[in-house]
């Protein structure tokens, strides 16, 4: 059963402004909410729905979670939802055979040479779908401890290491063909007509933020199972370049970058500011047994561009994109509240944020996610919502790139945070 929203306790200070009072009942009820949400409103319409006998997960489902049509297996989403289980199997046991189950899915992607398939008819191997299998691996490892997991993510690694990572100026290029050759750069600017894009969206042979946030991701979790010094030394680099060659001066990251890291035009995702900021404190974490200096103060930064141009103060809830002024693109993506969600709430404590602006963003976030972005009829998120919660978009509960994963994570990783507290 659904808990009721969240009750805002305002006060005004002697500046005349309002100010959220949060107690540890409000962060008790928050916990117990996020957490009864992960089940009762996501992973309990997932699964066992989800799990293919033929092998991974099925993709697609409509709003009322029948099936859609059946269609190739994409990796990132087989990734996904095997990283889901692995995690919620530290939960609930029975998640270990669903792991396991997506563990052997992933196999079929992964060559002998360790380069990973976009999907089974694509020729792309992209660094993206690598990475979201090194962090399904690793997870898969983390909880059942797998060392055949473990040794298929280390083949991954390697792969990446001698195809894709940039030696001259770190980081790592976008993506090979099927026989490990490179698109070189030639010069091309990414506003012309005539340059194509790749899997996600990135202008050959440039480098994209959303990539490294995922590598940032998988290299943590992977580092969590394998000491190893070059991954540790390839994650302290990640970690570097997000919080240096990529974050601008007004606290935004910069979407994409020429080989060299000199940024290029593009929109500014406050989703993925916001995650870059709660991903950065783990991998800081993970990597030096507490966030350093540099990191807490990047997180902050990310963590105020959100909050002051990306955040609906009005509505509730976080813009998809915009610029350094404000949104252009004020529709409400599922993945986007998720991220708000648990970054709001890994953020809320750090020095250079205003705790109380933040925490009241944390919670007017979370009464747009129950109230507006859950599906009250049928469970599960919605898509893409208009900014004033008034339609469902286009109803797909599930699709190749919407997974349990933004969401499952935020609900699941906000509730462990709050209750620690």
């Amino acid at each position: 059963m659904r808990l009721a929203p969240l009750i805002l306790d305002f006060h005004r200070s002697s500046h005349n402004q309002f100010r959220i009072i949060v107690t540890e009942q409000t962060l008790e009820q928050l916990s117990l909410g996020t957490k009864a949400s992960l089940w009762d409103d996501l992973i309990d319409h997932w699964f066992p729905r989800c799990i293919d006998p033929r092998g991974g997960f099925h993709q697609d489902f409509n709003r009322d979670w029948s099936p859609g049509p059946p269609a190739p297996h994409f990796v990132v989403f087989q990734a996904r939802m095997t990283w889901v289980a692995a995690t919620l199997a530290e939960e609930r046991p029975e998640f270990h055979e669903v792991a396991a189950h997506g563990v052997e899915e992933l196999k079929r992607f992964v060559e002998p040479n360790g380069a990973v398939k976009w999907t089974s008819e694509a020729e792309q191997r992209h660094v993206y779908g690598a990475s979201f299998v090194i962090y399904a691996l690793a997870a898969a490892c983390r909880a059942s401890g797998s060392a055949s997991a473990l040794e298929l993510a280390k083949r991954v690694f390697a792969r990446m290491e001698s195809h894709l990572h940039d030696k001259e100026h770190g980081g790592y290029f976008e993506f090979t063909d099927s026989a490990g050759r490179r698109e070189e750069w030639r010069g091309h600017s990414p506003s012309s007509q005539t340059v194509q894009a790749d899997a996600i969206g990135t202008p050959y042979a440039m480098k994209s933020q959303n990539s490294h946030l995922h590598i940032l991701e998988a290299f943590t979790e992977l580092a969590l199972v394998w000491p190893d010094p070059l991954l540790r030394q390839r994650l302290a680099e990640v970690i570097d370049i997000l919080q240096s060659n990529l974050l601008s001066p007004e606290g935004s990251l910069y979407g994409i970058a020429l080989p060299d890291w000199t940024p290029q035009p593009w929109p500014v995702s406050y989703g993925h500011n916001i995650e870059a900021a709660h991903l950065l404190l783990s991998a800081s974490e993970a990597l030096y047994g507490k966030a350093t200096l540099e990191t807490e103060d990047a997180a902050a930064r990310l963590c105020n561009h959100t909050l002051k141009h990306g955040m609906d103060w009005e509505q509730g809830g976080i813009f998809n994109s915009g610029t350094n002024e404000g949104p252009s693109d004020r529709s409400k993506v599922w993945w986007v509240q998720g991220e708000a969600l648990l970054g709001f709430a890994r953020t809320r404590t750090l020095a250079e944020v205003d705790q109380s602006e933040c925490e009241r963003a944390l919670l007017t976030t979370w009464n747009w996610i129950q109230q507006h972005q859950i599906d009250a009829e049928f469970g599960g998120w919605h898509d893409t919502i208009p900014p004033d919660g008034s339609a469902a978009g286009d109803g797909r509960k599930g699709h190749p790139w919407k997974a349990a994963y933004h969401d499952g994570r935020a609900l699941l990783f906000t509730s462990r945070m709050l209750a620690k507290l």
